[in-house]
């Protein structure tokens, strides 16, 4: 029994060293355990210089900084199989203006989006990997550019559709449903990535 002491602290050094992140200072990356929180939305709204447009806000209750990253940033023939895809918030350009629940969950939405095309392109690009043994590095970029361009049109669709007076509720339902489905439809293209597994160029 008097080990037991030694033991417990073995056992919370080697939890603490297994711990992994995806929410530091600046940015969160998309995980399906780690949810939005309104500490993300971190921007003291300098980014819209200094002032508001009546209109934005009118029609924006937050703002979301999203990327889809895609490192390494110097794309070569020797580290193509080591492309990484993520979705990723920058905390520091998110702001919020009204918060509440309904809002938070919106802005998951976006993200959830974000995350969708992540899956897209990976899928895409183990496709080309594996069929053309020629290392082809504008064919990846080619394919990254187009389905970002597409992961930016349905992010204003979303916010389109949502914006239809008289039918927000409704379009939300639809749109958090369809995107779930989606993300189910692409789980085999699903990774989950850690602060502690890349490196930021």
């Amino acid at each position: 029994m008097k080990y037991f002491p030694y033991l417990l602290i073995l056992t919370s050094i080697c939890a603490f060293a297994q711990t992994k992140t995806v929410r530091n200072d600046s940015i969160l990356i998309w995980n399906k355990n780690e949810m939005l929180i309104w500490n993300d939305f971190l921007s003291n709204k300098k980014h819209l210089n200094g002032r508001f447009d009546s209109d934005l806000v009118k029609h924006t209750s937050a703002i979301l900084s999203i990327s889809i990253d895609f490192l390494p940033k110097e794309l070569s023939c020797k580290n193509v199989e080591d492309i990484i895809i993520l979705p990723v918030v920058n905390r520091m350009k998110s702001f919020a203006i009204l918060r509440s629940d309904e809002i938070l969950k919106h802005e998951q939405i976006h993200f959830d989006i974000a995350e969708l095309y992540a899956r897209k392109m990976r899928k895409a690009i183990k496709g080309i990997l594996e069929k053309n043994y020629d290392c082809n590095l504008q064919m990846i970029a080619d394919i990254y550019y187009q389905l970002d361009e597409e992961h930016w049109e349905t992010q204003i669709l979303y916010d389109k559709e949502i914006r239809i007076k008289g039918e927000e509720d409704k379009n939300q339902r639809k749109w958090d449903k369809k995107v779930d489905s989606l993300l189910t439809v692409f789980k085999d293209y699903e990774q989950e990535i850690f602060l502690e597994d890349i490196e930021f160029e």
